[in-house]
């Protein structure tokens, strides 16, 4: 497990004007950590959410990811789809998550400060959604391969339909400002994961968030530092 710190974490990627962590080079910086952290941050923070208004259904990330050949989408020929991951909900249920880092750093975002008022959080959240799905609900190319079938994993009888989860850093809402929103777009039922939302309605200041890749990465960084080198990001016990 490692530990995250909630408003930490919204200011670092909802406000680009933050004074803790403004910086010249901030923009390049938050790109490079993200690529350390993003895609398993936010799988965390799905999964913690998960496991706060559901506990008695246990998520578990399984080996390998959702795959399927070259095929031609949304008029375009693919040389091959993959998800981010497959995750199993409780004993017998599947899920393929598609994960987007975009935050307040990506092109054409503004900042949300971490104080916003309630109404300036959907604000955004519904203008967001809006610009992302349009009026008629209709999947971008950008995230298109989450509505396609992909071979389960190994193993895995499938009982269920499988379950759609995008996962967004950004604050997005339909309606009600909920960090998980369930909702029938380009014809799929899809959930939509806002981390943003979700750490902004959280009251927990201290995460501790399973993300074994992470831990394998700063435990790599500890050794090519070494024993003298200063403060380090550390895995909780």
């Amino acid at each position: 497990m490692i530990s995250f710190q909630r408003t930490a974490l919204l200011r670092f990627y909802d406000d680009k004007e933050d004074a803790e962590f403004k910086s010249k080079q901030r923009g390049a910086r938050v790109s490079a950590i993200t690529g350390v952290i993003g895609e398993e941050l936010l799988l965390g923070l799905l999964f913690h959410c998960l496991n706060r208004q559901t506990p008695s259904v246990p998520c578990k990330l399984l080996e390998g990811k959702p795959r399927r050949g070259a095929e031609r989408i949304e008029g375009k020929r693919s040389k091959g789809n993959w998800l981010d991951a497959w995750v199993q909900l409780g004993t017998d249920r599947l899920a393929q998550v598609e994960i987007k880092n975009w935050s307040a750093h990506s092109l054409g975002e503004k900042s949300l400060a971490i104080g916003a008022s309630d109404s300036k959080v959907e604000a955004v959240a519904k203008a967001r959604w809006k610009a992302f799905f349009g009026n008629n609900d209709k999947m971008p190319a950008s995230a298109a391969k989450i509505k396609l079938d992909y071979p389960p994993p190994e193993d895995f009888l499938v009982k269920h339909p499988v379950q759609r989860i995008l996962c967004f850093w950004l604050p997005l809402a339909q309606d009600a400002v909920q960090p998980l929103t369930t909702a029938v777009i380009d014809g799929k039922e899809v959930t939509v994961f806002s981390a943003s939302i979700y750490l902004r309605q959280l009251r927990v200041e201290v995460l501790e968030l399973h993300c074994p890749h992470i831990e394998a990465r700063m435990a790599l960084l500890d050794l090519l530092q070494g024993p003298a080198a200063g403060p380090k990001l550390r895995a909780v016990a």
